[in-house]
């Protein structure tokens, strides 16, 4: 289990404390289950997320602070290389805080925040996606940027990036659920879910990704291979909200 510890959008500029990334031991038959078996010391420069590529030797951390991407390798745990996010769509800085990987490791998602760190901005946030070519883990390249110029409607908080690599689905509270064509590296659609979303997962088969709608009581279904809400499941109201999410 790899842990970011240091990272988020309301960061304080001035700030001066110490952010690590750290390693834990997850393997349940390992006397040294839940501990932490190292750490990397990053300085101020707001590790906010981390996602471990498929090869199980990397991983990418997002840098919010210090606006950059991070490659780690697992084991020795270590940074190896830090890659500039280049300049904001508009004002402000990147501040790129959450990112993504593709089952089959070619493909980074990372989610920016566009526009001023701190808690009282002074350029509003508008946000953007970047797709990354992560092939060679340790030589990661943004090859596209999606801004609100491409059709993009709000700010991405995270995003599932599809099997086949064909298509990226966004995240985006209070629009719904963005659509990506990878193939094209352009914004497609905003799909519906009747609601706001932070998070989705997908299905054992990984076909349909499961959306849970924060703020209506549900979960929307979305089918990959036609790009649609397909279905909703009614979790109840609050008081039932453990037999809902059961029976899911």
């Amino acid at each position: 289990l790899l842990i970011a510890s240091g990272g988020t959008t309301g960061l304080d500029p001035d700030g001066d404390a110490d952010h690590a990334i750290f390693r834990v031991d997850a393997d349940r038959d390992s006397d040294a289950f839940g501990e932490v078996t190292a750490r990397i010391d990053t300085g101020y420069v707001g590790p906010c997320d981390v996602t471990l590529a498929p090869d199980g030797e990397h991983a990418f951390v997002a840098d919010i602070a210090g606006e950059a991407l991070r490659v780690v390798r697992v084991d020795p745990f270590e940074t190896v290389r830090r890659v500039d996010v280049g300049e904001p769509a508009g004002e402000g800085r990147v501040l790129p805080f959450m990112c993504t990987a593709s089952f089959d490791g070619e493909l980074l998602l990372v989610e920016n925040g566009e526009g001023t760190l701190g808690g009282d901005p002074e350029v509003p946030r508008r946000g953007s996606e970047s797709v990354w070519d992560v092939s060679d883990p340790e030589n990661p390249e943004e090859i596209a940027k999606i801004t609100r110029d491409d059709g993009l409607p709000g700010m991405p908080i995270t995003s599932e990036v599809a099997p086949d690599n064909t298509a990226a689905y966004l995240f985006i509270p209070g629009e719904g659920v963005g659509v990506i064509d990878l193939t094209t590296n352009e914004y497609a659609t905003t799909l519906d879910v009747g609601g706001s979303a932070i998070a989705g997962a997908w299905g054992p088969t990984r076909e349909k990704l499961y959306v849970p709608v924060q703020d209506a009581n549900r979960v929307a279904v979305i089918d990959h291979a036609s790009r649609a809400v397909v279905a909703t499941v009614d979790v109840g109201e609050p008081g039932e909200l453990e037999i809902g999410v059961r029976s899911i």
